[in-house]
């Protein structure tokens, strides 16, 4: 996994250049040609195109219209088919944008869509402090796992495996994001790890102001529970949640 604050090459340069370049025009020029709804449904926006990648930079165009044009947004919807759409609630300083699927493409906002089931949220929070977003990262250095086994991941990454209350834990550090991945059962989670590890290889997570951190879990029960990444960037920390841990890894890795 390779974070944006660590070194990289200068073909890997033009290429992040070229691919921020491509995706900010793609959201400038969706933000440029937003259009209401209706005069009495103004938070609304047109979202009119089919495929999916280019349903998300018109969402990301919506999203930074009504939130800021400095707001996160993510360019890939982590979708294998149907269509998504999103709505949002709250405001630019603390807010929900819930991403779903159909088979039908709706306006962002659409009224409808607060009755469809979420597969993927990202949302922001504001704190009084930089120190407070800090401390509300769930992240941890790695001095608590020292002495523990270690087991390689690939990619030059060493994780440490813990056993603790009938559950094994894996965690690592990247950068600035500390990575766990928790079995609830007898499930080994090093396959888990190794793979988060190989699908973020090459690709760039958010960067952190301070730390970010990566929580994954796995095992008996496991599928009702939400796969989280978070960071923090100031004084606001934002968390991206989804059930599916390839689906989160897609979306969070796409942010920009």
């Amino acid at each position: 996994m390779k974070t944006k604050e660590r070194g990289i090459d200068k073909m890997k340069k033009i290429k992040k250049l070229t691919i921020t370049a491509i995706t900010a025009l793609a959201v400038a020029t969706a933000t440029s040609s937003l259009t209401p709804v209706h005069a009495e449904e103004a938070q609304q926006a047109a979202i009119e195109a089919t495929n999916n990648d280019k349903r998300m930079a018109q969402i990301g165009g919506a999203i930074r219209h009504f939130l800021g044009d400095k707001t996160p947004i993510a360019f890939k919807s982590g979708l294998k088919s149907g269509k998504v759409n999103a709505y949002y609630e709250g405001d630019s300083n603390n807010f929900t944008v819930y991403y779903s699927k159909a088979k039908e493409g709706k306006n962002f906002n659409d009224p409808s869509l607060k009755d469809a089931t979420s597969y993927v949220t990202i949302e922001k929070k504001t704190y009084a402090s930089a120190t407070e977003a800090k401390s509300a990262i769930n992240y941890s250095n790695g001095q608590a796992q020292m002495g523990l086994p270690k087991i390689q991941l690939g990619s030059g990454l060493t994780g440490t495996l813990d056993n603790a209350n009938g559950q094994k834990f894996i965690h690592w550090n990247s950068g600035k994001w500390s990575m766990t991945v928790r079995s609830t059962g007898s499930q080994d989670p090093t396959k888990t790890a190794r793979k988060i590890v190989n699908k973020l290889a090459g690709n760039y997570l958010p960067q952190p102001s301070s730390r970010a951190a990566g929580n994954f879990v796995i095992g008996q029960g496991s599928g009702m529970q939400k796969q989280v990444m978070s960071w923090d960037k100031g004084n606001a920390v934002y968390t991206v949640k989804a059930s599916d841990l390839n689906t989160l890894l897609t979306f969070t890795s796409s942010v920009q």
